[in-house]
This record gives C-alpha cells, structure tokens and sequence, in this order.
C-alpha cells in the first residue's frame, strides 16, 4: 500500500512570490501541485508545531472525533486549549473544522485537510511523523525489515 504524505516545505516570502508571478505570468509550473504546507523556515515550522498539536492531528486521524469537545474528552485535556491549538492548525492547513448538528447542537468537527497518512518534513535531516494507524504499522514493518 503507498502512503500518501503531507510535505512541509520551506521556502522565503520572496522565492515563494518569485515561484507565482512565474506561474501566473511566464506560464512556467514551479508551484509543487503536491498536497503540501510551506514554512519560510524550519525554525518557524518547529515553533508552531509542538507534540501536542502532532498529538491532535493524529488523534483527528486515528480516532475521528465528532467534536473539538470530543477531542478534548478523548485526549483529557481542557476545551479551550484544544480548541484553540485546533484554531491554529485550521489557519495553517492541516485540518478544517465543519460545522456539524443544527441550532443550539451545532458544534465544529475536526477532519484533516488532506486525505495523508504521515507529515514529512522535507528538511535537511528529513523527519518523518505517521499520523494515522496504517502508516505507523506500515513504518514499523519496513523497519523491522531492514
């Protein structure tokens, strides 16, 4: 079975406005079409993504929690920290979150952005993070393999 990744990459403000005016007007395709979330360092990425919201992601993959209150139950943390680590990985594309029930019931449901099995950090020591139970099987396979 191939795994799908989601890749983080890097890339400064500027290559990244040099990379779409040369797509948009030099019909040149240097924009990676794969499903990926830039950072303009590793610096940043490693900032903004601490273990917990690695935990969160792979909770929202493994466990598909009906609710941003559900998560919280599940993880046994509080609501408000859940809900606002869910906010941030909303804003920077690893997950939405859609409005499920209706009237006083609606409540926000936390889904992966893209359909990915693992986070690969496309940095010079390249890290890799499975986030949902067949690629950790799958990992741990090759590895007892090798």
């Amino acid at each position: 079975m191939k795994l799908k990744a989601l890749n983080i990459i890097f890339s400064s403000h500027e290559s990244f406005m040099s990379d779409l005016k040369a797509a948009l007007f030099e019909n040149k395709t240097s924009i990676d079409t794969t499903d990926s979330i830039s950072f303009d360092s590793p610096d940043t990425y490693n900032k903004i993504m601490t273990p917990k919201k690695l935990q969160l992601i792979m909770a929202i993959a493994r466990l598909k929690p009906e609710s941003i209150n559900h998560l919280a139950r599940i993880l046994s943390r509080e609501y408000a920290h859940v809900f606002k680590e869910c906010k941030i990985l909303q804003s920077l594309g690893f997950i939405k979150l859609i409005e499920v029930g209706s009237g006083q019931k609606k409540q926000s449901q936390p889904i992966l952005a893209f359909n990915y099995d693992l986070i690969r950090v496309k940095a010079p020591i390249e890290e890799i993070f499975p986030i949902t139970e067949e690629s950790n099987r799958i990992l741990l396979n090759e590895a007892r393999v090798s």
